[in-house]
């Protein structure tokens, strides 16, 4: 790991202060609890009474059931009545018996008007009636019954029809009458008053069934009361128990159990309520903590830690102090999980983590944003040198190898800087700022940087690309261009290389500024496979056309998945139908070397179904060459920073196509530009080049028109080593 040096050295004196006791600095929990403290302002759930509902309930049944029992009660009566009513009239006839059949023996007129009058005077007689046996009335007496409402007429007909007359036959007290015993004499009528019968046994019947009603709603109230008491009274307060249970500790004060019903019901429900609120306590510390915990690394993740950088700033702000923000990048992090899977990547990340974790200081603070970025806060600083200072720390700390599965990995990391107040007064542009001085230094090498205003103004026209670019397969902006590989010998066309251009708002833009950027977000695996479905459709054109022209493709290392990659160049070579042979694919020396294990394999494949694979950029890995002999490349290509110094300084060069010649593998110089150049390649062995010499990247017509029209032929060869045409 690097130490950078060409850091700014920014002055912490006259810089904007941040404002505090402004809510909206105040961390996002503490806004929460104040909120959590106002008053509910939310209605009473409760529409009815439980009590009113049970007492109306209550006294519904006992009433029904009163009336039932009133109702039987009734008729039991009337049944009692009838039969004393009955037994009434032949009482008053036996009774009366003797007296009247004196008196009708007798004829003695004044004796049976003193019987009949004794019988009418009795209270229930309305008629008396002394009858001849011809039924002639002897003696009659009769009273006009109390007028009475027609109910008390209708009951006392209905009930006491049958059983308010008596008829009673008279025999001659005087005369024995021989053998057949005393002859009839007359008849004894007595008739009771019905009317009064009746109106009596309706004023009973309705005393009855009042007192029944009355006691039903006596009981029914007396239940309802006990219903108040010992259920819906003991529910209400249970309730208010529930709401006073402050929802952001649920179990912090437990509700208590109504007073006597401890092991009831009511007791239940409100333990079972607790144990609910306890287990929603519970639910709610997990959620907070997923929230603001990273699930792999238990540091605090974006959240936390951004709020964690919102109190920091607070404090920094009301002490006028310094806080730095790190954003940590790990380097080539992506190629631990190609080659070693992502189970291998987590332990990595948690390994990370912890070390970091381990050589941090009171003051500071770590946490994990996402994927392989980890932000570090620290506070208290006089100055920028003791950011610098905690960020020659961390790579001193991650400098020593990893375990992981059995391998041993080395780390290194890209660190930006951005400082309170210094660089900004909040949360987001500090953290941004950080981002953009992490990038900076990733560009550099790796190592720590310091933001400034020019990584700014670089981050924009950066992002402004980033999303340009997003777009441009959709509106079709790329275009391929080809540049011809010339023969040394002959100045023959020995094939191409198709180079990706970007028309973008009229103007093109260069592959070095898009396409870093295009790796760094994966928008080059979509690239890449346009890049290679065109190259393949031309060389399919070309073909037919009767022109076979070899084509290397660049190949970016992101797209070289095992497997998968390998399919989809089998499935652009089916769908075009090309021939294998004409296709070659360009790889860095950079990318293989540091996959070299996953790439052999792969392109063993591509090498089994005929096409090339040529190492581009040879000779900046600065590495062992042996690794050469270990994978089956068609072609080497010197990179254009050692032809360009030729012929002056060769010696790679050289060592270059000695080691070709001995592995039997073509070379090709890129980047040629002069005849000295030329003659130089020439005279050690150099078979082809490419190069402004001979001629630029061109279009697809251009080209065709240029190098494989029959015009080409009235053109002399020497031409290819002048300007193009």
């Amino acid at each position: 790991m690097r130490d950078s040096k060409a850091y700014p050295r920014p002055s912490l004196e006259n810089t904007p202060r941040r404002r505090s006791n402004s809510p909206s600095d105040l961390p996002a929990s503490t806004r929460e609890s104040s909120d959590s403290r106002a008053p509910d302002q939310s209605p009473p759930l409760t529409r009815r009474s439980l009590s009113v509902q049970q007492a109306i309930r209550a006294i519904g049944v006992a009433f029904t059931v009163g009336l039932i029992i009133g109702l039987f009660d009734a008729y039991t009566q009337v049944e009692q009545q009838r039969k004393t009513f009955a037994q009434t009239v032949q009482n008053i006839v036996s009774l009366s018996r003797v007296g009247a059949s004196d008196a009708i023996s007798k004829l003695d007129v004044k004796l049976a008007e003193q019987v009949s009058d004794e019988i009418i005077a009795l209270e229930p007689v309305v008629l008396v009636e002394i009858l001849f046996p011809n039924g002639d009335v002897y003696v009659a007496r009769s009273k006009s019954p109390p007028e009475a409402g027609s109910l008390a007429n209708r009951l006392g007909e209905s009930v006491f029809s049958a059983s308010a007359s008596g008829r009673v036959t008279l025999f001659d007290t005087w005369n024995s009458g021989g053998s057949d015993g005393p002859a009839a004499v007359g008849e004894l009528h007595i008739e009771l008053d019905r009317v009064m019968a009746g109106s009596q046994l309706l004023t009973m019947l309705f005393i009855r069934i009042a007192e029944g009603v009355l006691q039903a709603v006596v009981i029914g109230l007396i239940l309802a009361l006990l219903f108040h008491r010992f259920l819906s009274r003991p529910l209400r307060e249970l309730g208010q128990e529930i709401d006073r249970i402050d929802l952001n500790a649920p179990d912090a004060d437990p509700i208590a159990v109504p007073a006597g019903h401890e092991e009831d019901e009511i007791g239940t429900l409100a333990n079972r309520i607790n144990r609910m609120m306890s287990k929603i306590s519970e639910g709610q510390r997990a959620l907070r903590r997923l929230s603001t915990r990273d699930d792999l690394t238990n540091l605090p993740n974006r959240l936390l830690i951004h709020e964690m950088l919102e109190q920091a700033l607070a404090r920094a702000d009301a002490h006028n102090g310094v806080v730095a923000v790190l954003f940590l990048d790990l380097d080539r992090f992506k190629q631990v999980n190609d080659t070693l899977g992502y189970d291998s990547g987590d332990q990595l990340l948690r390994a990370v983590g912890k070390r970091i974790q381990s050589c941090l200081r009171g003051d500071e603070t770590l946490g994990r944003l996402s994927g392989d970025e980890f932000l570090i806060i620290v506070e208290n600083l006089d100055g920028f040198e003791q950011a610098a200072s905690v960020s020659r720390r961390l790579e001193r700390t991650l400098a020593s190898s990893f375990r992981i599965d059995g391998h041993s990995l080395h780390v290194t990391a890209s660190i930006g800087i951005s400082l309170f107040p210094t660089d900004s007064i909040t949360p987001k542009e500090l953290l941004n700022q950080a981002d953009v001085a992490m990038y900076n230094a990733k560009a550099q090498g790796g190592g720590f940087q310091f933001f400034s205003n020019e990584m700014s103004e670089r981050a924009q026209v950066r992002l402004k690309i980033e999303t340009s670019l997003r777009l441009a397969l959709e509106r079709q902006e790329f275009e391929l261009f080809y540049q011809p590989k010339i023969s040394l010998d002959t100045g023959d066309l020995k094939g191409c290389e198709a180079l990706i251009r970007w028309r973008h708002e009229g103007e093109f833009i260069s592959p070095d500024r898009f396409i870093p950027i295009a790796e760094q977000t994966a928008l080059i695996l979509p690239i890449g496979e346009w890049v290679l479905s065109e190259a393949c459709r031309v060389i399919a054109k070309w073909d037919r056309e009767g022109y076979s022209v070899p084509m290397s493709v660049n190949v970016s290392a992101r797209q070289i998945v095992p497997g998968s990659f390998v399919q989809y160049v089998r499935a652009c070579i089916d769908a075009h139908g090309i021939r294998p042979e004409l296709l070659e694919l360009e790889i860095t020396e950079t990318a293989v070397i540091q996959r070299l294990e996953e790439f052999r394999d792969i392109i063993a494949e591509l090498r089994l179904m005929g096409i090339g694979i040529a190492i581009d950029d040879f000779g900046t890995g600065y590495s062992s060459l042996a690794y050469v002999r270990d994978i089956d490349a068609t072609t080497l290509k010197i990179d254009r920073h050692f032809i360009k110094d030729l012929p002056e300084d060769g010696t790679l060069v050289s060592v270059i196509l000695n080691l070709a010649r001995e592995l039997r593998i073509d070379v090709v110089a890129e980047g040629v530009e002069n005849q000295e150049q030329v003659d130089w390649l020439k005279r050690h062995g150099c078979a082809m080049a490419q190069g402004h010499l001979f001629n630029r990247a061109v279009t697809e017509h251009q080209f065709q028109r240029q190098y494989l029209s029959s015009a080409q032929e009235d053109v002399p060869a020497s031409r290819s080593f002048g300007e193009a045409p």
